[in-house]
């Protein structure tokens, strides 16, 4: 989904009370974008040959509400569309626009409580959006040709008494994927994890913490695999400014998969995670990792994320690797490993340059003879604006993906303006 600038905010926090929010004027902000963006894709879906050359227009509206106080956000928004595709070899069509969706966001940090919500639906063609450097959806590498994803996604928390020298707080995370025009046997799946933790305070410095979780994959394929693991572990939080924090974590997890209704795996082992955040006006770092012997083998999963602004240019990377579900071949268990660049740089106040390269490579970790796939993504754009509120868009995008035997390439041209309304209330 188009991300506004508001997720950029939920490290704000905001006060519980109704009485606080009341003694506070809010701030609100309606924003509403209008666009309009004409692609030329040579390979649509990926295929190896190519079906030949697809052209579409989307057309997109998009609307992002935003109440702040000194401690309070909510948020929400959505972005629909029309697109009018001219795909090889295919009639004339009309399709909802790839991807649109919808969101709402809510933060609320007092001394007493603290509360965060994050939920949104969206819909897309499986195979033909951008990576984002910035997109944490963890999608897989697998051609699904023309099925549309629709996903829901929910992340909501509370934390009690987070100035106090003791806290604790519960957070619930689910994800739901589905498919219309289904036609490859995808598999919808289906993710639910509830997470527990508890922090005392030993010094100004640092804290210790206890943690638990639970989390439950389970997959609508013909097997109907499912995927259970319970954990918990005990660690240190050190925090020396307001700048840096450093978490490490021991503990146990145990992990159990069932196909066709009968345990086919169980494994349980050690667990070793951590944390770093390190957080500049103009540098910041934010990394995780897990360590774990609890799965047929030892796993170690991790996300590294930086940006560093430079005088007129914003510099971004992320590498990563991660273990989830394919969408195809029965939900098997598939690790992803990637990297990912970027690179804004203002060429003067009016116009800015674009680049982002991103490579990733997957495994099936339950099929050794299913090949691996590698998928390589390049987009570089020039933006303009034509005036305050409207700015035009010109790029070119570059996707290789290799499957043995299959490697596919796609390249693309694409241009596209628009103009943005805003208002107070």
């Amino acid at each position: 989904m188009r991300r506004s600038p508001l997720a950029a905010l939920l490290m704000a926090g905001t006060a519980w009370t109704p009485a606080a929010f009341a003694q506070q004027e809010p701030q609100s902000t309606l924003t509403a974008t209008i666009s309009e963006r004409f692609e030329y894709d040579s390979n649509y879906q990926l295929d190896d040959p190519s079906a030949g050359d697809t052209y579409f227009a989307d057309t997109i509206f998009a609307m992002d509400y935003l109440q702040e106080t000194e401690d309070r956000i909510l948020g929400l928004g959505f972005d629909v569309g029309l697109r009018a595709l001219w795909e090889a070899d295919e009639d004339f069509d009309w399709q909802v626009a790839s991807p649109s969706g919808a969101y709402l966001l809510y933060e609320d940090e007092g001394p007493h409580l603290a509360f965060d919500a994050d939920v949104s639906a969206r819909t897309r063609q499986v195979e033909n959006d951008d990576d984002d450097i910035e997109d944490d959806i963890d999608d897989t590498l697998e051609n699904l040709g023309d099925a549309r994803e629709i996903r829901y996604d929910a992340d909501v928390g509370f934390e009690i008494g987070p100035d106090a020298p003791m806290s604790y707080g519960m957070r619930f995370l689910g994800t739901d994927i589905d498919y219309e025009d289904n036609e490859g046997g995808l598999t919808p799946r289906q993710t639910v994890e509830g997470q527990a933790f508890l922090t005392a305070r030993i010094n100004p410095v640092l804290s210790a913490a206890l943690f638990g979780s639970y989390f439950r994959y389970s997959a609508d394929n013909n097997a109907e695999t499912e995927v259970d693991i319970a954990e918990g572990d005990i660690g240190i939080i050190y925090e020396p400014s307001e700048v840096l924090e450093i978490t490490a974590g021991v503990g146990y997890a145990d992990r159990e998969r069932e196909d066709f209704g009968e345990q086919t795996e169980s494994d349980s082992g050690i667990v070793l995670r951590g944390n770093v955040n390190y957080i500049l006006p103009d540098f910041t770092i934010n990394a995780d990792g897990r360590y774990t012997t609890a799965a047929p083998d030892p796993r170690f999963s991790f996300n590294l994320r930086t940006n560093y602004a430079l005088q007129r240019s914003q510099l971004f990377a992320r590498v990563y690797n991660r273990y989830t579900g394919a969408a195809s071949g029965g939900a098997n268990e598939v690790r992803v490993t990637g990297a990912a660049f970027g690179v804004v740089h203002e060429i003067n106040d009016i116009s800015r340059v674009r680049l982002d390269l991103g490579y990733a490579h997957q495994e099936n970790l339950d099929d050794d003879d299913d090949p691996d796939i590698d998928r390589t993504n390049l987009t570089a754009s020039y933006f303009h604006d034509l005036t305050e509120r409207i700015t035009a868009e010109v790029g070119y995008g570059y996707t290789r993906r290799q499957d043995d035997p299959d490697d596919a390439t796609s390249h693309r041209l694409f241009v596209e303006i628009g103009r943005t309304f805003e208002t107070g209330l």
